[in-house]
């Protein structure tokens, strides 16, 4: 076997066994598998910045988060590899399942995308010196990630109350909400309501959507943190179908703020015009009007 031949192999096996000893919580081996300094970007899942950790800071985390999981499975493949010496590059795709005991809701939350390693070959053979995660698409409830909602951070929040409502899971939806919330709908169209206050007129409009819709999905499209913790900025779509065949597409912008693991206030950015010209007048009323909602 050639040099080249044994040297792609070699840094396949070594990205391979991260997800390997991730799923099996074998942090020590996992631990070997780095160089002492790690550069880690996961700013497609988390926001926030690029950075450099230390490999026992980084597995350290990984098991926080992970331990608490029931299982996890991080499916790794279609490697590309380029070698130049002693430094490497592999990029890879991952399907990765996490599986939790949660009280209510999903239990489960999968993403797909890639992972872009960096690998540079000591005298104990190869390890990652820099590991960039892009999360292409995500499904099921990120929530479990962060455990109870009341501990949970605002992104987990927010994508947890969108998950609830496309499932139809209205008591979720109504528990994401603390009691004095406030959702404001600055664009809302004239007869539909620009202003909500409290979890019960809350629960009224959207409890009124099961009976109203034949199904209702809110993939999300980013979930964009701010320097205040408190709040963050979620992207997404509402796809709705009614019983009538008609048919509600629009681009949401989410702005949340969550406090002690409820949203406080929640301000809601749509096209109006999308609203107007997709639904006949009685469509709109029945599934968007508070009036109707049961």
């Amino acid at each position: 076997m050639s040099q080249q031949l044994q040297d792609r192999l070699d840094v396949m096996d070594v990205c391979t066994r991260m997800a390997w000893y991730t799923d099996r919580r074998q942090w020590d081996s996992l631990v070997a598998v780095f160089t002492d300094e790690v550069a880690v970007d996961y700013t497609s899942l988390a926001g926030g910045a690029p950075g450099s950790v230390g490999r026992d800071e980084l597995v350290g985390s990984w098991r926080e988060l992970l331990d608490g999981m029931t299982a996890t499975q991080h499916l790794v493949t279609n490697h590309l590899v380029t070698v130049d010496g002693d430094a490497a590059e592999c990029t890879a795709q991952f399907h990765a399942t996490h599986i939790a005991d949660v009280p209510h809701g999903e239990n489960r939350w999968i993403l797909g995308g890639h992972y872009r390693y960096v690998l540079t070959r000591a005298g104990h053979g190869w390890q990652i010196c820099s590991l960039t995660m892009t999360v292409d698409w995500s499904s099921g409830n990120q929530a479990i990630l962060g455990g109870a909602a009341s501990t949970a951070d605002a992104g987990t929040v927010a994508v947890r109350f969108l998950d609830a409502l496309s499932r139809y899971d209205i008591d979720t939806v109504a528990d994401c909400f603390a009691e004095d919330a406030v959702q404001e709908m600055p664009f809302a169209p004239p007869g539909f309501p620009n202003r909500l206050d409290g979890r019960e007129a809350l629960r009224k409009l959207y409890g009124g959507l099961p009976e109203a819709n034949r199904s209702m999905s809110f993939p999300v499209r980013s979930v964009r943190p701010f320097a205040d913790p408190e709040w963050v900025l979620v992207e997404f779509d509402g796809k709705i179908e009614q019983f009538s065949g008609a048919v509600y597409d629009n681009h949401y912008f989410g702005f949340f703020r969550v406090l002690d693991g409820q949203i406080r206030h929640y301000r809601e950015i749509f096209n109006p015009l999308v609203l107007t010209g997709s639904m006949s007048e009685a469509d709109r009323e029945s599934t968007f009007s508070l009036d109707s909602a049961g």
